[in-house]
């Protein structure tokens, strides 16, 4: 690699496509600042997404399926249980959607920092993502602040003469800790990080702007919390260019707006666990903690174990672009890596966690069973129960076209475009939520055996 930088631009589509193609082809380049427009909507219409679910809830239930339901019984059947397991997640989601968004505001300064240091983790396999990100933070490297510090960190042999690099050597031994936590414990111990400094995680393919690094300094200087993080789109490079994974990931920005805003903006502790990119963690926390951990999923266990010492957490109010896996199976294989990453977790959690994903594994297949065999479809199911589960559906449902509406408006899609782009999530969610289902399976049956680097 000779560091040549790759451009979105290098994959536009030629103005003489049809319309069709030009609605679905990705702009040049992603916007350098969260677009104002966007953000007002989150901040100014929480309401809206409890209010919107609950009508919608309401007409399909008195109006569209009330053939089904019952109230002549309290109890449900058996069979019919399942249909609750998912209530936990929903319930915790919704409250998320409308829990008010704070505007960043000047306030008199909490505590001072002496470093901050934006570490971006890479095993070097995806050198093109990097050069990506890399392009972006070096603008910021010497003017932007003098106390801000930038590194990559990779194992040996990797080094990327344009880059300031930190190889952890082979010779470097942990205690415990293995794949990325080994190399996040070397860069640690190298810092020798003190409670006045700050560690901004980054993977290989984040992209972040100005407003983003800004938020983390007004989130240090103005608050109390330990570690933070904030939302995480997935609109910076290839996207819509594989429509059927750019639905199946706008999922994760829809939980970040809800379970995760409701864990950081109003909770300040560890319920959901957190993400290994755009995590911002005090320095004094990390040598408490460490980076010893055995999982595959480093940045859950550590949010974990703060937590289980009384640290809190906050909400950044920067936004953080990323893009999505290269193709399906990348994608099963992220999912397979989370799922056993908390499963074997020692924390009670973070395995709730994983028994969550597997109730939503039971409650789909059981949605199925009773769709296709008449004797279970005739059994009519309580009204309370049929009220939570068509809530659940839409619920899920609606957590897609949300992480669609806000990529497309923070990449500053006409309102045409944006339209399309929902008509099409119509179609494919169903099956991405399909594909969310066989990907929990699929961790099950097939344990990895190593940290895996999907292609982004």
């Amino acid at each position: 690699m000779n560091g040549t930088l790759v451009s979105a631009d290098d994959s536009e589509h030629s103005e003489t496509t049809s319309v069709t193609a030009q609605l679905l082809s990705p702009p040049s380049s992603a916007p350098a600042s969260a677009a104002p427009r966007s953000w007002r909507i989150l901040f100014y219409v929480h309401w809206f997404h409890p209010l919107f679910i609950g009508a919608v809830t309401y007409l399909l239930v008195t109006m569209v399926l009330m053939d089904r339901y019952t109230l002549a019984t309290w109890l449900p059947k058996w069979h019919q249980i399942p249909s609750l397991f998912p209530l936990p997640y929903v319930i915790s989601t919704l409250l998320g959607l409308c829990w008010p968004r704070s505007e960043p505001r000047s306030k008199p300064k909490q505590r001072s920092f002496s470093r901050l240091f934006i570490c971006v983790a890479t095993k070097g396999a995806n050198r093109d993502a990097l050069n990506r990100t890399w392009s972006t933070l070096k603008q910021f490297q010497f003017n932007f602040h003098p106390s801000l510090h930038m590194h990559v960190v990779t194992d040996e042999p990797n080094y990327f003469h344009d880059m300031p690099c930190i190889m952890v050597p082979d010779q470097f031994q942990t205690q415990r800790a293995k794949f990325k936590a080994r190399a996040l414990e070397y860069y640690r111990q190298t810092m020798k990080l003190t409670r006045d400094d700050w560690v901004l995680h980054l993977d290989e393919e984040s992209v972040i702007d100005a407003h983003a690094i800004e938020s983390c300094i007004e989130f240090i200087e103005n608050t109390t919390h330990s570690f933070g993080q904030g939302v995480i789109l997935y609109n910076q490079y290839d996207y819509w260019r594989r429509p059927f994974l750019t639905v199946t990931d706008a999922v994760r920005v829809g939980d970040d707006l809800g379970r995760f805003h409701l864990q950081y903006g109003a909770l300040h502790r560890t319920v959901y666990g957190a993400h290994g990119s755009f995590f911002l963690t005090n320095g004094q926390l990390e040598n408490e903690i460490t980076w010893e951990m055995t999982t595959l999923c480093e940045d859950v266990e550590f949010a974990f174990h703060a937590a289980s010492r009384g640290h809190s957490c906050g909400q950044i109010s920067g936004y953080l672009r990323e893009q999505s896996p290269a193709t399906i199976m990348d994608l099963v294989k992220q999912r397979r890596r989370w799922f056993w990453g908390v499963i074997v977790s020692k924390q009670f959690f973070p395995r709730l966690l994983a028994l969550q994903w597997i109730g939503g594994v039971v409650c789909l297949v059981s949605g199925i069973l009773h769709a296709i065999i008449p004797a279970l479809a005739a059994v009519h199911v309580p009204l309370w129960l049929g009220v939570c589960e068509v809530a659940t559906i839409l619920t899920f449902s609606y957590l897609y076209f949300l992480g669609v509406f806000v990529q497309d408006l923070d990449r500053g899609f006409r309102p045409i475009k944006i339209a399309l782009h929902l008509a099409i999530t119509l179609v494919l969610f169903p099956f991405s939520q399909l594909l969310e289902v066989m990907a929990i399976v699929y961790s099950i049956a097939c344990r990895p055996a190593m940290f895996e680097v999907i292609k982004k």
